[in-house]
Order: structure tokens, then sequence, then C-alpha cells
């Protein structure tokens, strides 16, 4: 999946010669593919929700639980509602969520070594970091604690993490200007060549003691995170008080673990995660729109 990613991603970027509105493209693209298992899901959560009275009077006649699970249970097969719809759904955006990020990975990987060799190559006069709108580098994180460009233990950092999936041909070119070496333990940022290299970009962008970002990215999703999980929570059946606890706990933490794992990755992974987000919003109040309008219609019809 992740490699597919990658192929599709740089596929499109090299047609619209922009990666943030290739991620945003490949974004809508995703979205749609999972819309008819999420209409799916949707759907059985309201035939749930319809049953709700019948569910409670059920578990208010029979005081055995085993025997009111029992019974609940015929009357969903009754009615033709599943309770694991909601789990394909979820399966496959976590999915999609987590191949993206290892794409993310893998591009940054290969767009942060082929910018350091150019720069190397042409001079820091000569190269532009990638901005995006308010973000200096969109390779970098979308914060304001974190430079355009990483500095020399950042970059050993980060070639260490991601070596895999460098080319050895980009490593040989890094070797070859003396940014990198390596010795009898292993890979090594030449720090004097590298920070030489690294305040001449930053100083030729005019980007010198600048943060990257300014946390836009991590609030976007954040606060969408929070959103969806209301609305989703909104469109449930009510359950029992433990589960009930625990989708409310999920509802805050979410949006917090979200905000914090786009703080810390590429700003490329946070536009995807606000940009789904985003596409899981609206869509969700035009399919609500849908089936409000079509049981309207026919509850008149039954009249």
């Amino acid at each position: 999946m992740t490699d597919i990613i990658v192929y599709v991603v740089n596929a499109l970027a090299d047609i619209l010669s922009d990666y943030p509105l290739t991620i945003i493209a490949v974004t809508l693209l995703i979205k749609f593919v999972l819309l008819p298992f999420d209409i799916h899901q949707r759907k059985n959560s309201r035939k749930q929700m319809a049953l709700t009275a019948e569910v409670a009077d059920i578990r208010r006649r029979y005081k055995d639980p085993n025997q009111a699970n029992q019974k609940v249970q015929e009357l969903y097969r009754k009615h033709k509602v599943s309770t694991l719809a909601g789990c394909l759904p979820l399966a496959l955006q976590l999915v999609f969520l987590f191949s993206f990020f290892s794409a993310l990975r893998m591009l940054v990987a290969e767009q942060t070594s082929l910018f350091v060799i150019e720069a190397s190559a042409l001079g820091a006069d000569a190269v532009e970091l990638p901005k995006w709108l308010w973000i200096n580098n969109f390779w970098q994180p979308d914060s304001g604690f974190v430079s355009p460009m990483a500095n020399a233990e950042e970059l050993l950092t980060f070639l260490n993490q991601n070596v895999k999936d460098l080319s050895p041909e980009h490593l040989m070119l890094m070797k070859q200007s003396g940014i990198i070496e390596f010795t009898s333990e292993g890979l090594n940022v030449v720090e004097s060549v590298y920070m030489q290299l690294h305040d001449s970009v930053l100083a030729a962008n005019g980007l010198t003691g600048i943060a990257n970002g300014w946390f836009g990215l991590p609030i976007i999703t954040g606060v969408t995170t929070f959103l969806q999980q209301k609305l989703s929570m909104k469109n449930q059946p009510k359950m029992d008080e433990q589960t009930e606890a625990t989708n409310n706990t999920m509802t805050y933490f979410m949006p917090f673990f979200s905000a914090a794992m786009c703080l810390s990755s590429n700003s490329g992974f946070a536009l995807y995660w606000a940009v789904s987000n985003i596409i899981t919003i609206i869509f969700t109040f035009i399919i609500n729109a849908v089936f409000d309008a079509k049981e309207k219609k026919a509850a008149k019809a039954a009249l």
C-alpha cells in the first residue's frame, strides 16, 4: 500500500508540479474510494438508532443479560442491522492513515536528500526551500519550534531513521559532496561542511533565525478531529455506560493525539490528516442531509 501511494503521489506531482496540491488531490481520491463503506456504515447506524426503543424494551423485559443480548441480536438480524458495520470503514481509514504516514516519510527522505545534494552542487543561491502558505519548508513540521532546515544532529538522526528509503545514488552523492561519511561506527554527518551549507541556504532564502511554521496544520487537525468525533457520536445509537464513557474519553483524547502526531511529523502528513478530516465532515453533513430527506419523505408517505 505504501509503495502504491508513493507512486501515485509522485506521478500526480509530475503533472501538477506541486506536492501540497497533489496530497490534497490524493486525499480526496482516497475519501471517494472509502465513501461507499462510509455510507453503508451510516445507514446501518441509523437503522440501529431506530431500534433504540425496542432494544430498551427488551432489556427491561429480560433481566438476564445473556437472554437480553440474544433477543437484541435476533432483533438486529430481523432488521438486517450489523453491530460490526462500523469496523470496516474504521479499519480502512487506519490502513490509509498509517500507509500515508510511511509514504510521506519515504517522500521526505527522497526530497530532503535531493535538496541537500542540489544545494551542495549548485550553491545555496541556486536552490529554494519548498515553501507552502505559512510553512517555509513543506517537508519539515509545521511548528514554531522547528527550523526550516534540519541542523547536523537532526539530519544525522533523520538519515539513520530513513536510510532504507534513501537511494544508494543519493547517499553516494552526499558522500562525494563531503556532507556525510561512512566510518566504522556507521553513517556520520560532517558537521562543519553541512552546517556551512545549512547557514548559506537559510540566508539565501531569507530564513535565518525564522521558524518553519506557526502550528497551523496541527491546530486545524486537532479541531477537525474533535468536530469529526462529535458528529460521529451524534449519529451513533445509545450505548451502555462503560462504552459511552470510553467514547467520551476518545472524543477528547484523539484531537490532542492527532495534533501531537502532526506537530512531530512533516507538513505533508499533517496536510493529509487535516484535509481528510475536513472532507469527512463535509461528507457527513451531505450524507445526513440525504438520509434526513429520505426519512421525512418516507414518514409523510406513511401518513
